[in-house]
């Protein structure tokens, strides 16, 4: 795989996180780190991964209701999305480039 298996572990448990709370009807505006910044995490990801209530506060931290464009979101969260726009079934993805831990 090339990944560390806890790695690959909390990755899966972000997306299952998000993929539930999205099922409810949208619109909304999901942030969504690259691979490569989860490896630029460090020390922050390995304390992430023992921490379940920290988890689910990083995953609501990157779901938004309702529809924002990429330039806007860029802007007001001062992020760099690499792929913004995308259209989903219940509102727009932004491929960004770090995990917020706010």
């Amino acid at each position: 795989l090339g990944m560390p298996l806890a790695e690959l572990r909390l990755k899966r448990s972000i997306k299952s996180k998000m993929e539930a709370l999205l099922k409810e009807e949208g619109p909304y505006t999901v942030l969504a780190p690259t691979d490569e910044a989860f490896e630029k995490m460090g020390s922050d990801f390995e304390a992430l991964k023992k921490d379940p209530q920290q988890l689910q506060n990083v995953v609501i931290g990157h779901l938004f209701n309702g529809k924002i464009v990429a330039a806007d979101v860029e802007q007001a969260k001062q992020i760099n999305i690499t792929e913004g726009d995308i259209e989903a079934g219940n509102g727009t993805v932004h491929i960004i480039d770090e995990v917020l831990m706010e």
